[in-house]
């Protein structure tokens, strides 16, 4: 558990370092946006307050709002910019809290009194109590950089009929929130709360259930296997942790986001080549199914070992029947001949004489110690003539 959780660790605060990179880039866009919208709405208030009377533009008496629309399209643009960052980093959000929410629940099943080396931390690593207000504190900054951004354009009224200038006066720089916007936002952290609660004990609740499922699937052991419906990634890995600890097996099919289901088997009893092959093209498996696969693999078996038949028929008749390595007497005919085998073999006789003198005359019917005796004494021959003529 304590692996799964430093790996949720890592992803979580990658992510995280990711995501604060792309808020720092769209927070300096968005300011070059409320500078060019702070310049435009200053225009729009010179042109609602020239007096063109006397002038040569006195001539045409509905240039101030024709250049007016020109200006709140202007600013509407740079609103829609703004809009887009809001709408990346919204998306970036939901993802950071699903990878809390992952990160979270692994944390939960883990003694935080423990003196285990993530409880305790390490030189390189905070302890994991710390890590968690960390994180925590990372996603209260992933939701005010959003409100704050959301509060901005909430402030915006670009009809021409309801247009503020007040209203749409926007500071250069991002400054602390107003008293409104920090009531909104503390409004919005309390419902996110209120919100991660309910997933949380919704997510129990669906452990609970996946644990009974399970346990009964195993007691039973009436049904070859046990398929829950499609469903996101993190209740996948949920099905999957409580499928490890009771010592099944688990596999998933489908396409992510769209019908990815997880299905469950025993250890002994896990999923033939058939029904993956099935499973794996996006069809459904059934006892109909497994007959049909069952058949059609039964039907190439037959048309593979006919057409081999045929293939060694084709080849006989042609005098080119493939050889292998265990007709070696056919294979290397052309370098030990045709009679080279056990048939061949002759059996090895002495000549019955060398000369004039018979071959019997010849064999050594001394016994091996009797050899040995007179090689020692020839030895011992020699060595004593030797030691004679050194004293001569």
């Amino acid at each position: 558990m304590e692996e799964k959780a430093q790996k949720q660790i890592i992803e979580y605060f990658t992510f995280f370092d990711e995501y604060y990179g792309i808020v720092k880039t769209s927070l300096r866009d968005c300011q070059r946006y409320a500078v060019t919208i702070n310049k435009l709405i200053a225009r729009c208030k010179n042109v609602r307050e020239a007096c063109l009377t006397d002038t040569p533009l006195g001539a045409y008496p509905f240039i101030q709002s024709k250049i007016s629309d020109k200006l709140y399209n202007l600013i509407a643009q740079e609103v829609q910019k703004i809009k887009v960052h809001l709408y990346n980093l919204e998306e970036l959000f939901e993802k950071l809290n699903i990878k809390y929410k992952v990160f979270r629940e692994d944390c939960d099943e883990i003694d935080l009194k423990g003196q285990t080396p993530l409880v305790r931390g390490s030189s390189v690593q905070p302890p994991l109590k710390e890590l968690i207000e960390f994180a925590e504190d990372c996603l209260n900054f992933a939701c005010q950089v959003y409100t704050q951004i959301e509060v901005t354009l909430n402030t915006l009224f670009l009809t021409q009929e309801e247009i503020s200038l007040d209203n749409l006066k926007i500071g250069p720089h991002w400054q602390q929130p107003s008293e409104a916007q920090k009531n909104i936002m503390k409004k919005q952290k309390e419902a996110l709360e209120n919100k991660q609660k309910e997933e949380k004990n919704m997510i129990i609740r669906f452990r609970r259930k996946v644990e009974e499922k399970i346990s009964s699937f195993i007691k039973e052991n009436t049904k070859p296997y046990l398929q829950f419906e499609p469903m996101d990634q993190m209740y996948r890995s949920i099905i999957r942790d409580v499928a490890e600890a009771a010592g099944v097996q688990v596999f998933s099919f489908g396409q992510e986001g769209i019908d990815r289901y997880s299905v469950v088997y025993t250890k002994e009893k896990g999923p033939s080549e058939d029904e993956l092959e099935v499973r794996r093209a996006g069809g459904l498996w059934n006892d109909e199914k497994a007959a049909e696969m069952s058949k059609r693999r039964l039907e190439i078996e037959k048309q593979t070992a006919l057409e081999t038949e045929e293939e060694k028929n084709r080849k006989r008749k042609r005098g080119k029947e493939e050889l292998s390595g265990t007709f070696y007497k056919q294979k290397y005919a052309h370098l030990i001949g045709e009679d080279a085998a056990i048939e061949a073999a002759q059996k090895t006789n002495m000549n019955k004489s060398y000369g004039e003198v018979p071959s019997e005359n010849k064999k050594d019917l001394r016994s091996i110690e009797q050899t040995m005796a007179d090689i020692k004494a020839k030895k011992m021959k020699k060595t004593s003539e030797l030691e004679t003529n050194d004293q001569v």
